[in-house]
C-alpha cells in the first residue's frame, strides 16, 4: 500500500468511526438499546477506561498513551514504504482507530462504544468501528512480525 492510500484509509476509516458514533449518541439513549438479531444489539455506552472497561475513569490517562501510541506510529510512519506489506496495511487501520477514540475522548470525556454481541445472556464487551480497525491493525503488524516472508512483494 502506498502512502497516499494509506493516508486515504486513516480517513475513510475515521469517518465511518465517527459518523457511526454520531449516529449511536443521537439515536439512543446513554444505556439504552436496540435489538437488532438474536445474537446482536446496537447500544450506547461509554467506556472512560481500556478495551474490557480495563482502568475505568481512567480517561486522561488513556489520552496520554493514545498520544504517545500515535507519536511511535508517526515514527514508524517515516519508514512507510519500507515496511512489509502487512504492516504497511495494518499501521492505517491502528492509525485510524487511535485517532477515533483519542476524538471521543477529547470530545465526550470517554469512548462511545455502540456494538454489543451475546449469546445465550454473555455479552461480549461493547466495542465500536475504531475498536475494529485497532484490532485488525495489530492482526497484520502480528502477521509481519512472525511471517515476515508473508510481506514480501
Amino acid at each position: 500500500m502506498k502512502r497516499r492510500a494509506a493516508v486515504v484509509l486513516v480517513l475513510v476509516v475515521l469517518a465511518l468511526d465517527q459518523i457511526t458514533k454520531e449516529w449511536a449518541l443521537r439515536a439512543l439513549p446513554l444505556h439504552g438499546a436496540i435489538d437488532v438479531f438474536p445474537f446482536f444489539n446496537l447500544v450506547h455506552v461509554r467506556n472512560t477506561g481500556a478495551a474490557f472497561g480495563i482502568l475505568p475513569q481512567s480517561n486522561a490517562l488513556f489520552i496520554g498513551v493514545t498520544v504517545v501510541i500515535l507519536a511511535v506510529l508517526a515514527k514508524m510512519g517515516k519508514d512507510f514504504a519500507a515496511q512489509g506489506v502487512w504492516a504497511r496495511s495494518g499501521l492505517p487501520f491502528v492509525w485510524a482507530g487511535a485517532l477515533g477514540n483519542l476524538i471521543d475522548r477529547l470530545r465526550h470525556g470517554a469512548v462511545i462504544d455502540f456494538l454489543d454481541f451475546h449469546w445465550r445472556g454473555w455479552h461480549w464487551p461493547a466495542f465500536n468501528v475504531a475498536d475494529s480497525a485497532i484490532t485488525v491493525g495489530i492482526a497484520c503488524l502480528i502477521v509481519q512480525h512472525f511471517a515476515p516472508r508473508l510481506g514480501k512483494e
